[in-house]
């Protein structure tokens, strides 16, 4: 496990993908390999996103899904995924803003809070087919 990074489960899911760090074209990154299951690693951290409005990553996929569809349930899975988390009062979001994946500014008209989090996600559970994701450094950036 990287230094810093947690598991990120899920109750209802009992078989995890496998987070290991590799050597890949000389440079170390989390590999991340899934059979027919869902878990992820986080990471807390607190970053002015006023301050750094960038994210740079890099990631590698080897292959995609081929029953992948994320209109159904049965392809909701997705080889690589990138989640970044911020400070809000869940009091003040309805459950469809709780789970919602965009520009954060263009899904709640609002400029984001505090940065909380950074989470990768590797997952193929409801396809039940198989992939390998490579991960690389995730960095935030000021404006140039």
């Amino acid at each position: 496990m990287p230094d810093g990074w947690e598991p990120l489960t899920f109750k209802k899911i009992s078989r995890h993908t496998r987070y290991t760090l590799v050597m890949d074209a000389g440079r170390v990154v989390v590999k991340a390999n899934s059979e027919a299951s869902s878990s992820g690693l986080i990471r807390k951290i607190r970053i002015d996103p006023k301050e750094y409005p960038l994210i740079e990553w890099r990631w590698k996929v080897l292959n995609i899904y081929q029953k992948g569809d994320v209109t159904s349930k049965a392809g909701d899975d997705y080889p690589a995924r990138l989640y970044i988390t911020f400070e809000s009062n869940p009091a003040d979001m309805g459950l469809f803003e709780k789970v919602k994946y965009e520009d954060y500014k263009s899904a709640f008209g609002r400029k984001p809070p505090m940065i909380s989090g950074v989470a990768i996600m590797t997952d193929s559970d409801n396809t039940g087919e198989s992939t390998t994701a490579f991960y690389g450094d995730i960095i935030f950036k000021k404006n140039q």
